[in-house]
């Protein structure tokens, strides 16, 4: 499998149980060597919080010998990019598991300041009581750091008003206790959903510059509107202050941001895939629903109007769902997930711009990152998953924002959207043959219909969907 975390400061995990999304976020977090902690004395701990200590970033801590299986032969490659104020890291570190041990050894390990914060940070304070006790006196008070940010961002996401912050010592033991609309609230009477999230707020404001925060199921005990909310705050500071924050979750709604990074871990029999800008299929495997009994697989949002006409055309608007894929790249992926699986294909479509990956070899070669191997069975497997992909009919490999444009201007009415198009000559980039027009018009990008409805009044229209159409026409 290979995961990328570049491009934004905050990454969600999505997939179904038992993806391996832990599994995946506890290998990122044994990357590096804990700041501070020297690796003669490593059971010299590092704190969260005054609560929380920070787990072993070895990876024995996570990756233990059960009934037998130790691990043996697994390996990870990671390229590590980070920065600590002026000075740039950029290395390449491969870990792997020997017969008795992980290499390399702990000191070897780049040091990094790095968080982890797990599904045990959800028990409720009640619940980690010590048993016998039951009356608790509270001897002294301890605030904690950044207590206004904490208690500022707290309340905007939970809805709360939240008046101050802060650790009492009762029985040798510190609780988290704080001051809501008027009401001193004891730890124990804290639900689980502000316990965790004042823990996640307060490693938040708390980690210097460039830290490295991982946190397994972000979503557990929180509500949506808050879940997003959390998420906007992390954005904010990851942003801030150059923070890398890597988090799994289950919830279908995260897949809708567009400022985090999204990855979805889709298992197949030969291994398991990171989608970069999971859509449909994801949500599929995360709640259960489908409709329609044609499916139509498409790049982008202008693909997607172009096949909303043709299905308009074909007076099929009803029978189809139309599903984005985002790059390229995924329509062989989907491809071959659906073909691994042996799922029933005969209702179901992916169209690719043609403007890449254009000839039969080129995709089977692409094909071979989801259909490994050179069995027979494996060639045959990727000849059948090409057979779903059609593409557009695009001269002379135009991306299809510069066939629209240029068949606009060459042979389309004489309408405001033909003499607009006739103005942009050199766009920025291939999208502005199109983007260009909807801002010259003041119309937002919901309306690539209207281009789309121009573009199919001109003659080289019929030529261009003759793929779709000919689908459409085969599966009545």
């Amino acid at each position: 499998m290979e995961l990328s975390l570049e491009d934004k400061n905050v990454t969600a995990i999505l997939g179904r149980n038992g993806s391996g999304k832990s599994t995946v976020l506890q290998a990122i977090y044994c990357v590096y060597r804990p700041t501070g902690v020297q690796y003669k004395n490593y059971k010299q701990r590092h704190k969260i919080n005054q609560l929380e200590e920070v787990p072993d970033s070895k990876f024995s801590h996570f990756f233990k010998h059960v009934d037998g299986k130790r691990w043996t032969d697994s390996r990870l490659t990671a390229q590590v990019h980070w920065r600590e104020e002026a000075r740039v890291i950029d290395i390449q570190k491969i870990y792997k598991k020997s017969t008795y041990q992980w290499t390399p050894r702990m000191g070897y390990k780049p040091v990094r300041e790095i968080y982890y914060i797990g599904i045990n940070s959800c028990v409720p304070a009640i619940e980690r009581a010590i048993k016998g006790i039951v009356t608790y006196h509270t001897n002294k008070t301890a605030e904690l750091q950044h207590a206004d940010d904490i208690r500022d961002a707290a309340s905007k996401i939970m809805g709360y008003t939240y008046e101050r912050l802060y650790y009492s010592n009762e029985t040798k033991r510190l609780f988290f206790n704080i001051e809501r609309e008027g009401e001193t609230v004891h730890a124990f009477a804290l639900g689980a959903g502000e316990q965790r999230l004042f823990t996640i707020l307060e490693t938040l404001y708390n980690a210097s510059n460039y830290a490295l925060i991982t946190i397994d199921e972000l979503d557990l005990t929180l509500h949506t509107a808050a879940l997003l909310r959390l998420i906007d705050e992390m954005v904010r500071v990851a942003n801030e202050k150059h923070l890398q924050i890597v988090f799994t979750t289950h919830r279908q709604e995260v897949m809708e941001r567009k400022d985090i990074n999204v990855r979805y871990l889709l298992q197949t029999p030969e291994k398991t895939l990171s989608l970069e800008d999971p859509n449909a299929i994801c949500y599929e495997e995360l709640t259960g629903t489908h409709e329609q009994d044609l499916t139509i697989w498409v790049e982008d949002e202008l693909s997607k109007a172009i096949i909303e006409k043709v299905l308009e055309q074909n007076e099929m608007s009803r029978r189809a769902e139309i599903r984005i894929f985002g790059s390229i790249e995924n329509a062989f992926t989907l491809a071959g997930y659906y073909q691994i699986y042996r799922t029933d294909v005969s209702k179901m479509l992916i169209v690719t711009d043609g403007d890449k990956y254009v000839t039969e070899e080129e995709k089977i070669r692409r094909l071979k990152h989801t259909i490994i191997g050179d069995r027979d069975v494996d060639v045959k497997a990727r000849e059948e998953a090409v057979k779903v992909i059609r593409q557009y009919e695009s001269p002379e490999g135009y991306a299809p924002e510069k066939v629209i444009h240029n068949a606009i201007c060459t042979n389309g009415r004489d309408t405001e959207i033909k003499r607009v198009a006739m103005q942009i000559i050199n766009p920025n980039d291939k999208h502005g043959f199109v983007d260009d027009i909807l801002e010259k018009m003041h119309w937002g990008r919901d309306k690539y219909y209207r281009v789309v409805d121009e573009f199919a009044q001109c003659p080289e229209w019929e030529n261009y969907i003759c793929n779709v159409k000919e689908w459409l026409e085969s599966v009545g």
